[in-house]
C-alpha cells in the first residue's frame, strides 16, 4: 500500500520469495529483502505465522537481490525448501515466514536496531506475523547481525523468542547480553571446529555463561 514505504515488485517472486523495499532509518534509506510466505499463507487468511528473521553473509550484500540466492536459507528456499518444524510440545507442524534483508555491497548487513526499528513494524502492517514468536538467525556477517539481537537491548530481548548464530564473524566488542541472560533468551551457536571463526563463538559463549544464564 501506498501509506508503508514498502513497494512489492511486480517482476514476480525471485527464488520462490517476494522483492520488498523497506526503510532501514539510517543510509541508505531502504534496503531490498526477501520475503517468503507459507504455500497456505494466502489460503488460510486467519493464521499468524512465526517468522524467521535471517541475516545472510557479506558475499551476499550487494545491489543485486538474486546475490541473495547464492547460499544460505534464500537459496535452500529457491530451491524448494518450505521452512516448517514441529513442535514437541504439541506434535503440531507449524510453517514459517522468512525475512531476508539484503545489505549495501561490501557491508556486514543490517542489525537488530534497523531490522526491529524500521524494517519489522512496516511488515506487522502487510502480513500476518505471530509477534510471540520471532525467530533470528545468520551467518557470517549476519551471524554477527544476529548476535546484535541479543545484546544489552531489553526491548528487543522481550521480543525475541530465540536465536542462532552460525559461524558469527569478528565481533567489535564482547556483546553485553546481561538482559538475554536474564530473559533466558534461548541461544544455539553453531560453528565448524575448523572454522576461522571459532574464537569469535567461543568468546559469544563466554559471555553467555558468565551471566550464569538459566540452562
Amino acid at each position: 500500500t501506498q501509506d508503508l514505504l514498502l513497494t512489492r515488485k511486480t517482476s514476480g517472486l525471485i527464488g520462490n520469495q517476494l522483492e520488498l523495499t523497506l526503510p532501514t532509518g539510517t543510509s541508505p534509506a531502504t534496503a531490498q529483502t526477501l520475503l517468503y510466505l507459507p504455500n497456505t499463507y494466502e489460503s488460510d487468511g486467519n493464521t499468524r505465522y512465526p517468522i524467521i528473521i535471517h541475516l545472510p553473509g557479506i558475499s551476499q550484500q550487494s545491489s543485486n537481490i538474486n546475490d541473495m540466492l547464492t547460499t544460505g536459507l534464500c537459496q535452500r528456499i529457491a530451491g524448494g525448501l518450505h521452512p516448517s518444524a514441529i513442535n514437541p510440545a504439541d506434535g503440531k507442524k507449524y510453517k514459517f515466514i522468512v525475512f531476508s534483508p539484503q545489505g549495501p555491497a561490501g557491508s556486514w548487513g543490517w542489525q537488530q536496531s534497523q531490522i526491529m526499528n524500521y524494517m519489522l513494524p512496516e511488515l506487522l502492517k502487510t502480513y500476518r506475523i505471530d509477534t510471540n514468536r520471532i525467530y533470528v538467525t545468520g551467518f557470517s556477517a549476519g551471524g554477527w547481525g544476529a548476535v546484535t539481537f541479543m545484546d544489552d537491548d531489553l526491548k528487543t530481548v522481550k521480543k525475541i523468542a530465540a536465536i542462532c548464530p552460525i559461524a558469527p564473524a569478528s565481533l567489535d566488542n564482547e556483546p553485553n547480553i546481561k538482559w538475554a541472560a536474564q530473559y533466558a533468551l534461548p541461544a544455539r551457536t553453531i560453528v565448524g571446529g575448523d572454522d576461522a571463526c571459532l574464537p569469535n563463538e567461543q568468546t559469544i559463549k563466554k559471555c553467555i555463561n558468565k551471566q550464569h544464564p538459566v540452562v
